[in-house]
């Protein structure tokens, strides 16, 4: 064997372990979810629960967070809570800050079962003066998927006026990329095949739209190998967070491979 052959496969053996260890943090990450509970309608938790234990059947790994209102959930429905397997379990005036930060660091999505109105207008309107209202503006600014429900109905006995405001506090969230659902859909919101995932420009969009080719389903990161398997007269589509090799990159080069990022557009090189 000659040395260029063995460096060859020494250079194929580290980017394997590499990408292995890239795919499994990253499986590691958007198993993560950091629910979180504001308001004092115990109705909601009760449905939530079992949606949030097929999550858990599914794999995922939850940290649960609870505001001041919501604590008396936590006092009453312990047994219901354990069987979550919560990794971790906060109330408000627990723990710091820079606690539910790096819960959020670590977690794919913020998901809220029951976005009481109190929570909402304050994150509509950046008053950061409550736990959840600084965890909801933390994960926008890190630019986190969230997912949120909330109770209030059109055909509610309140002012219209009253009723407009509120809708225009929703549209500001959803304008950040707050995505709104069902409450009977948190588990069906994110299964595998509508998995949402960050763009560049802190909007939650199905992974689907981003992923185009077999391979990025798998791999996330391109090595020289995977490009010179490319057919060179097709785009390559690259979903967040892939990585390229300095081999790769130069293989796309000398071999003109257009790349597509995840909106569509052309890639640009930095």
């Amino acid at each position: 064997m000659s040395q260029a052959n063995l460096s060859e496969m020494i250079d194929r053996a580290i980017v394997d372990l590499i990408s292995e260890q890239v795919i499994a943090a990253l499986q590691r990450y958007q198993k993560r979810i950091v629910v979180l509970f504001t308001g004092n309608d115990e109705g909601v938790f009760v449905q939530a629960q079992p949606q949030l234990q097929t999550l858990v059947q599914q794999g995922y790994s939850l940290s649960l967070l609870f505001s001041y209102s919501a604590r008396a959930i936590l006092k009453r429905h312990q047994a219901a809570i354990a069987a979550l397997s919560p990794e971790h379990i906060i109330q408000a005036g627990e723990q710091n800050a820079e606690e539910c930060h790096r819960l959020i660091n670590q977690s794919h999505l913020l998901l809220l079962p029951e976005l009481s109105l109190n929570t909402l207008a304050k994150s509509a309107l950046g008053i950061g003066d409550s736990l959840p209202s600084q965890v909801i503006a933390y994960a926008l600014m890190q630019g986190k998927p969230i997912i949120a429900s909330h109770h209030f109905s059109e055909n509610n006995a309140i002012p219209p006026a009253y009723a407009a405001n509120i809708k225009q506090h929703i549209a500001q969230l959803q304008a950040y990329g707050v995505r709104f659902i069902k409450p009977g859909e948190l588990a069906c919101s994110i299964d595998a095949k509508t998995q949402w995932v960050t763009t560049t420009i802190g909007r939650s969009v199905p992974l689907s739209r981003i992923i185009h080719q077999p391979v990025q389903q798998k791999k996330r990161l391109i090595s020289l190998h995977d490009v010179l398997l490319h057919d060179p007269s097709r785009a390559l589509y690259l979903a967040p967070n892939v990585l390229l090799t300095p081999a790769a990159r130069d293989e796309i080069k000398k071999r003109k491979i257009q790349l597509i990022n995840s909106k569509g557009d052309e890639y640009v090189s930095r």
